[in-house]
């Protein structure tokens, strides 16, 4: 068979200089199958498609055997004499076991070209027999697809051989178990993105347009778009969310190629909480948990609690920000609803959108070795983070302490006081998703211009019936 191999790899017309003789100056101008054996049983071709260096080329490996030490691989090569009445004069002949030969005369070149043909791990000896049919997208030429091979196997064999580890990670995702089982019971399986290597990145989210009145809302905000990528999301439910529900999913292909901007992929239809393991798996239990629903995966997700429920506990300075320029006490008076508290506000500045507003919530985890479990983070210039995440409870605080006009941005600097406030937690906007238990909420403000933290509170919350 080898002796095809290199009589086609090695008829070529190489251009050679006194100084060059390596093969780094081949270029391969044609190959073709040897006339006298009509009949081969292992079919190999090589098809130039540039004529320069470095070049471009085609390679197709069709083999019904392995190929191993049980062949002999045979090399003749020679030179293009024009002087000679034969035109073809004799440099060099090999002969050596397949693998040894390989390795020594080809070496890299075999096994990147191997690896180029799927045939893995690396540098495999002997190379496994091919079983499918892989045809390659040709835009060289009128024809659009360009036939490889063809592979052929049993099932189970060729799950083995071929998909390997992918067909039994694609398995468990579809919860096929145990894991690498052959045959496949009978049934219907789903699998839904679960690692970061998939190239899936979420453009953008918005509300139905037809269902205006909608009970519980779910919002994406998207970060980044790069892979992983970051996402803001926000569930609000005034209800447990369980196998009272049915989610109804339809997916559709953007087409460019027709008037209709969106092709119909699929529709899936199921019990929520079935649909949540089946369809989106660990993706889900990663939202949720980042969420602060607990525990990881419970179904039906209890309804989210409301800020009306809010006791502060204490509150406290950062201690890796000594150097405040803008100080923020908060002092709880009394420990049930409704809450008094007093609050200072000392601020020898103006604070406006000359400054971030930067808010970390924790959840106080008491079910694994790490104590606190982040919920959310928000950052935003500060104007806006006050009227979007505080809203009404800020414009009240303000009314108290004597800031006019009411929810003016930037606030002017100033010392401020409310002496037995009774808060209204309700009134908070960024609360309404929060579950169960002590949240830690740090708040810093961040000078724009300068990168330094100016103000940072730690704010310590019990939410509870």
């Amino acid at each position: 068979m080898l002796k095809l191999f290199l009589n086609v790899l090695l008829l070529y017309s190489c251009s050679f200089t006194a100084d060059a003789q390596t093969s780094a100056n081949f270029l391969i101008e044609d190959s073709y199958t040897c006339k006298d054996v009509p009949n081969q049983k292992i079919n190999l071709t090589i098809k130039p498609k540039t004529f320069s260096r470095p070049q471009i080329i085609d390679v197709t490996l069709v083999t019904p055997i392995p190929l191993g030490n049980q062949l002999k691989f045979t090399v003749i090569i020679d030179l293009q004499n024009k002087h000679s009445a034969r035109g073809w004069q004799h440099l060099v002949t090999v002969d050596d076991d397949l693998c040894r030969a390989r390795q020594l005369y080809m070496g890299p070149l075999a096994y990147d070209m191997e690896t180029a043909l799927g045939v893995l791990p690396r540098g495999v000896c002997p190379i496994p027999q091919y079983v499918a049919k892989v045809d390659l997208e040709n835009k060289f030429s009128v024809k659009n697809w360009q036939h490889l091979f063809t592979i052929e196997d049993d099932f189970c064999r060729a799950m083995q051989i071929y998909f390997g580890r992918l067909a039994y990670d694609m398995e468990t995702a579809m919860g096929i178990l145990p894991r690498g089982v052959c045959p496949i019971p009978k049934g219907n399986y789903h699998a839904a993105a679960e690692n970061n290597d998939v190239i899936y990145t979420f453009l953008g989210s918005k509300c139905c347009k037809g269902e205006p009145n909608q009970k519980i809302n779910l919002t994406i905000k998207l970060k980044t778009f790069s892979h992983p990528q970051i996402v803001d999301i926000t569930l609000i439910t005034p209800i447990p969310l369980g196998n009272h529900l049915k989610i109804l999913a339809d997916i559709y292909l953007e087409n460019k190629f027709i008037t209709k901007s969106w092709e119909h992929l699929i529709t899936v239809e199921d019990d929520f909480c079935r649909i949540r393991q089946l369809y989106m798996g660990h993706l889900a239990y990663d939202m949720e948990t980042a969420m602060g629903v607990i525990p990881r995966g419970v179904c039906s997700i209890p309804k989210t609690q409301i800020a009306a429920y809010f006791v502060l506990e204490d509150s406290y300075p950062c201690n890796d920000v000594p150097n405040r320029k803008v100080n923020f006490t908060i002092i709880p008076k009394t420990f049930s609803r409704p809450q008094v508290i007093d609050l200072t506000v000392v601020t020898p500045i103006p604070l406006g959108n000359q400054l971030k507003f930067i808010m970390n919530i924790d959840l106080e985890n008491n079910i694994g070795v790490k104590t606190w479990q982040r919920l959310v983070q928000l950052e935003d210039d500060f104007c806006r983070a006050m009227q979007l995440y505080v809203g009404t409870f800020l414009y009240e605080v303000e009314t108290a302490m004597g800031i006019q006009p009411r929810g003016v941005c930037p606030i002017p600097k100033g010392n401020y006081h409310a002496v037995n406030y009774t808060a209204d937690f309700s009134l908070l906007k960024v609360h309404e998703a929060f579950p169960f238990g002590k949240l830690r909420t740090t708040i810093k403000y961040l000078e724009k211009s300068s990168k330094d933290i100016i103000s940072c509170i730690v704010i310590i919350v019990i939410n509870k019936h």
